[in-house]
């Protein structure tokens, strides 16, 4: 494992064939040694697609750190060529912040789309 303390302090970044894994927290006050319970009014994963093959965890952590704490983030990763193969789940401590992530990738895309379109003419 490697520390991976840059952005925040007690996670560590995992290197694995496949993956990219950034956490769980080993000293965080939320933090009780397991993962995040499951609420009933929803989950705290987040599936994150349509990620740029250069964006790696440093980018996407920041962005999602806004909206509350993650828990861990995991970006898959193609082993031939060590880019991303576009794609991340990424774990909170609240289902209500996952939520708010949603909307984050939701308005993200539109960005995206609404940039291009502006650099296209």
């Amino acid at each position: 494992m490697t520390s991976f303390s840059s952005l925040s302090p007690g996670y560590y970044l995992e290197l694995s064939n496949g993956q990219r894994k950034y956490g769980p927290p080993q000293s965080h006050p939320s933090y009780r040694g397991g993962p995040p319970q499951q609420q009933l009014s929803g989950n705290s994963e987040v599936f994150v697609g349509r990620i740029p093959r250069e964006i790696f965890e440093d980018e996407l952590i920041p962005l999602f750190e806004a909206v509350g704490q993650i828990y861990d983030l995991r970006l898959m990763i193609d082993p031939l060529s060590g880019y991303s193969r576009g794609y991340a789940f990424i774990t909170y401590f609240k289902a209500e912040e996952a939520a708010a992530a949603v909307e984050i990738v939701r308005r993200r895309k539109f960005l995206l789309i609404l940039t291009f379109y502006f650099f296209s003419w």
